[in-house]
C-alpha cells in the first residue's frame, strides 16, 4: 500500500496512522500469547511516537501493499481538533508503551545525534523496556541516519518519508508504503535494521565486509517475485550509503538511476530538495549525476519530465538556479520535454509550529516502476547518510477489477498535486522570495 500524508510511520505501516488495523493485530497477538517483535528505524521524537496503521484518508489499494494519503495536506480534509496538535503523537507513544507491557519486543534505532540522545520519549520507552541504540553515523561514515521505516513481526513493513515527529502526523505531507503479510521483503528489510543495530553498539566499527549472514539475494537484478492484490509484483529494497551495503544489496542511488533509465513514456519526481551538488560538505562539490540522468531521459529517452520540488521557510535560495537550468533544458520544438515547479504547504495559522509545513516526500515514478524512497537529492544522502527506498512494478491482469498498480496510484497522485494550485511554475517565483503561500 502506498501512503501519501501529513503524517509518518506505525507498526506495520505506512507513516499515517492506520489505528484500527493496528489494534487488532496486537489485539490477535495478545490473544495468542505470541512474542511479537516490532523493528522501527529512524525514530525521531517531539511529542510522541505511534503505533497504529494507515496512512491517511483513502485506502487506494488493499493488503497486501498499499499507498494512502495523509490528513495534513492540502488536499485532504483534516480530523476536527487534530490538525496541529501533539495529541497525535502522545496517543502513538502510549500505544508503544501498551506494546511493550504485552511481551512485545520493541528495538529502535535511531540516531546518534544529541537531539536524539536527548529524547524523553525515547526515555520514556527504554523505561517501559524497549531496546534503542543510537547510530554514530557522523563518525562512521560522515552522515546521518535518515531512514525510516519499521518492520513488524518479520512479516510487515513501512517505509516512507515520515520521521516518528507528531508533526509528521499532523503537519507534514508524506509519502510511503506499507506491505503486509510478506515475509521475504520483510525479513530483508529488516537485514538493512540489523546493519544499523549492530554499528549503534558499543565501540562498534564499520566492517569493510559485512559477514555474509546481512547479504541479500533480493536486488535489482534478482528482485522478488510475487501476487500483490492479485498482480504479478517484482519489488527489492535499496540502501544507502555503499558502506552500509553488504553483497547483494543494490545501492540506493543504482535503483533511482535505473527507474529513470528504464522509463520510455514519463518520469515524474517528488522530492523535498534538489540539489546537484553536495549539501553538508565544504567546500561543496558539483554532483550533476542525477541532473544528468534526468536531462538524458528528456533528451535521448524522449520522455516526458516532470520535476516538483518543495518549497517552504527553511529553503535554500541556492536551490533555485539548478531548478532554472534544468528547466531551461526543455525543448518543445525538439522533442525535449522538462517541466519544475514549486510545492508549497499553506501555513495558515500555524505558524507558531518549526519545521513544519512542508512536503516531504520523495518517490519517483515512470510508467513501469515506483521509488519510494526517504533521501532528498544531493550527493550526501547517497554517499554517506543512511537511506532505503522501496522499487516496485506491478502489472494488472487484464480485465481485473480493483485498485490500480502501484505505479498507477503514484502517477495520479503525482498528477494531483502536480495540477494543484499548491504546485507554483518557477515563472512565478523570484530568487530570494519566501516560499509562503500567495492563495
Amino acid at each position: 500500500m502506498l501512503s501519501s500524508t501529513l503524517q509518518p510511520p506505525n507498526v506495520c505501516l505506512s507513516r499515517g496512522g492506520d489505528t484500527a488495523k493496528r489494534k487488532r493485530l496486537k489485539g490477535e497477538a495478545a490473544a495468542r500469547g505470541d512474542r511479537r517483535c516490532l523493528r522501527a528505524e529512524g525514530l525521531r521524537s517531539v511529542s510522541g511516537a505511534r503505533m497504529d496503521a494507515r496512512a491517511g484518508p483513502p485506502e487506494m489499494t488493499a493488503p497486501p501493499c498499499r499507498v494512502a494519503e495523509a490528513p495534513g495536506c492540502p488536499h485532504s480534509t483534516p480530523h476536527r481538533g487534530l490538525l496541529g496538535r501533539a495529541s497525535t503523537g502522545e496517543v502513538l507513544l502510549q500505544k508503544m508503551q501498551q506494546l511493550l507491557t504485552r511481551n512485545v519486543s520493541v528495538a529502535v534505532a535511531t540516531s546518534g545525534s544529541a537531539p536524539a540522545r536527548n529524547s524523553t520519549d525515547l526515555q520514556v520507552l527504554v523505561a517501559h523496556g524497549a531496546q534503542v541504540r543510537w547510530v554514530p553515523m557522523q563518525q562512521l561514515t560522515g552522515g546521518i541516519l535518515h531512514s525510516k521505516f519499521w518492520v513488524v513481526d518479520g512479516r510487515h513493513i513501512y517505509v516512507g518519508s515520515a520521521n516518528m515527529d507528531w508533526r509528521s502526523l499532523t503537519q507534514v505531507k508524506e509519502l510511503g508504503a506499507i506491505i503486509y503479510n510478506c515475509s521475504s521483503l520483510a525479513q530483508d528489510l529488516e537485514k538493512t535494521f540489523q546493519t544499523y543495530w549492530v554499528l549503534g553498539a558499543p565501540h562498534a566499527i564499520l566492517p569493510k565486509i559485512w559477514p555474509q549472514n546481512f547479504s541479500t539475494h533480493i536486488n535489482r537484478f534478482w528482485p522478488f517475485r510475487g501476487l500483490f492484490d492479485g498482480m504479478p509484483t517484482t519489488a527489492y529494497f535499496s540502501a544507502s550509503p555503499p558502506a552500509l551495503c553488504p553483497h547483494g544489496r543494490t545501492q540506493d542511488l543504482d535503483s533511482v538511476l535505473a527507474v529513470m533509465e528504464d522509463a520510455r513514456e514519463f518520469l515524474y519526481v517528488a522530492v523535498m530538495e534538489y540539489f546537484p551538488t553536495t549539501r553538508f560538505r565544504r567546500p561543496a562539490r558539483y554532483w550533476p549525476v542525477l541532473d544528468n540522468a534526468l536531462r538524458a531521459a528528456a533528451f535521448g529517452q524522449g520522455v516526458r519530465v516532470r520535476l516538483l520540488v518543495s518549497c517552504w521557510l527553511h529553503t535554500d535560495p541556492t536551490m533555485f538556479p539548478y531548478l532554472r537550468s534544468l528547466q531551461a533544458f526543455s525543448n518543445p520544438s525538439a522533442g525535449v520535454s522538462v517541466d519544475v515547479k514549486v510545492f508549497i504547504v499553506p501555513i495558515g495559522n500555524h505558524s507558531n509550529i518549526p519545521f513544519s509545513r512542508v512536503s516531504h516526500s520523495k518517490y519517483v515514478v515512470t510508467e513501469k516502476t515506483a521509488y519510494i524512497g526517504t533521501s532528498n537529492w544531493s550527493e550526501d544522502y547517497f554517499s554517506s547518510t543512511s537511506g532505503v527506498g522501496l522499487v516496485l512494478h506491478q502489472r494488472a491482469p487484464q480485465g481485473r477489477l480493483g485498485p490500480p498498480p502501484v505505479q498507477e496510484q503514484l502517477r495520479q497522485l503525482f498528477e494531483r498535486d502536480w495540477h494543484s494550485r499548491y504546485a507554483v511554475g518557477l515563472d512565478g517565483h523570484t530568487l530570494g522570495q519566501d516560499c509562503v503561500w500567495q492563495g
